[in-house]
C-alpha cells in the first residue's frame, strides 16, 4: 500500500493542539511516561514543553504502517535539562502523542 505524503502543517498542528488542549495521550505514551515518571520524574508538562519549546527532528519521522499515517517527531529537553523525543500523530481533533523517549538512556 503507498505511503501517504507527510503533512507540511505538522508545527502548526501541534502549536493549535497545545493551544486547544486537544493532547492526548496513548495507552503507550503513558505507560512510557509512568515509568519515566518513577524514575526521573517526567511527565505531561515537559512533554508539552518538548512539543512547544523542542525542534521538529524530521530525520526520525516513521510511517505507521498498522494506522496508515505518519508520526512526527519532536525532540527537546525539559525544565530539568532531560534531552526527550516526543513521537505524535495527527488526529482530526488534535494530536495522539505516541511514545516518549528519554534520551539521556541511550
Amino acid at each position: 500500500m503507498p505511503v501517504a505524503a507527510k503533512r507540511s502543517d505538522v508545527i502548526a498542528r501541534v502549536a493549535e493542539a497545545l493551544s486547544k488542549d486537544t493532547v492526548r495521550f496513548s495507552d503507550h505514551a503513558m505507560r512510557r511516561m509512568d515509568e519515566r515518571l518513577f524514575e526521573f520524574g517526567l511527565d505531561e508538562i515537559d512533554v508539552f514543553r518538548v512539543l512547544k519549546k523542542g525542534r521538529r527532528e524530521e530525520e526520525k519521522d516513521e510511517w505507521n504502517e498498522r494506522h496508515q499515517e505518519w508520526n512526527y517527531a519532536f525532540r527537546g529537553k525539559t525544565v530539568d535539562a532531560a534531552e526527550l523525543r516526543v513521537s505524535v500523530a495527527l488526529k482530526a481533533n488534535g494530536i495522539l502523542v505516541i511514545t516518549v523517549i528519554n534520551l539521556e538512556l541511550r
